[in-house]
């Protein structure tokens, strides 16, 4: 007996670590793309009603105006700066094929993709809006050091907030998410959400040293794209149910 009892735990719990990580539906995923393209296209239509910044505007800009913990960006331009932010974004959106090495993650590619391009459409949304509707002058406008057709732009009025911070801390935490969510008994996730902090934070850095943010630009795109990375996943968790089975104990586990 205690024989046929071992064979059905064997199967089911085999049965139950087939079971998806990740739910996916046609409708379920309507509800979040349809939105995230809505915001892409009202951003757009906003930056396109940007007006480009004006003499009479830098003459009355002082960087004695800016809060004393951005003010330090306004010393800063950097060209070398601004091209290694640019490389580490474009770098950044292959970030989520990191999760493809992991043998469990493979397993649920579609989901994966799918998921990637909700979290891009979305911080992208959130990040088009949020610039337009803002237009905070970029730090360089306030150095004396920098030429004016450098400043007198349409995107100098885009500082807030960093949309290369918000777009790759999206989708480090997002990788982060879905490879500790497929490999819960991992022994180095500490490893794994340190360096999906690390990237975006690096970004970030730069484009403070290039004066194209201001610190809080950059904490606000952070903090925006490492929540929209980390609850894409979240919504899309299936019921996980892990059953053990040791010598004479067996234990059951749900988590959601």
């Amino acid at each position: 007996m205690k024989f046929w009892w071992f064979i059905l735990i064997v199967f089911f719990q085999a049965s139950l670590h087939a079971q998806a990580t990740y739910h996916i539906d046609l409708k379920q995923e309507l509800k979040y793309v349809l939105p995230g393209i809505g915001m892409n296209v009202l951003g757009l239509v906003m930056y396109n009603n940007v007006e480009e910044v004006t003499l009479s505007e830098l003459d009355n800009l002082d960087r004695l105006d800016v809060n004393s913990f951005d003010r330090g960006a306004t010393d800063n331009f950097s060209s070398t700066a601004k091209r290694t932010s640019d490389i580490l974004l474009y770098s950044g959106i292959a970030v989520p094929l990191l999760a493809l090495t992991n043998v469990n993650c493979r397993d649920e590619t579609k989901a994966i993709a799918i998921m990637a391009i909700e979290t891009v459409l979305i911080t992208g949304g959130i990040t088009g809006i949020t610039k337009s509707a803002v237009q905070r002058l970029r730090p360089f406008t306030y150095n004396p050091n920098v030429s004016l057709d450098e400043k007198l732009t349409l995107n100098s009025r885009l500082s807030f907030f960093s949309g290369h911070a918000s777009m790759t801390s999206g989708l480090s935490f997002f990788t982060a998410k879905v490879i500790t969510d497929m490999n819960p008994t991992m022994k180095n996730k500490g490893l794994i959400w340190t360096a999906a902090a690390a990237f975006p934070a690096a970004i970030g850095y730069f484009r403070y040293q290039a004066g194209k943010h201001f610190p809080t630009d950059v904490i606000a795109g952070y903090t925006i794209g490492a929540a929209v990375g980390i609850l894409v996943p979240t919504l899309h968790m299936n019921k996980n149910i892990d059953l053990d089975y040791g010598g004479n104990s067996l234990s059951l586990a749900v988590r959601f």
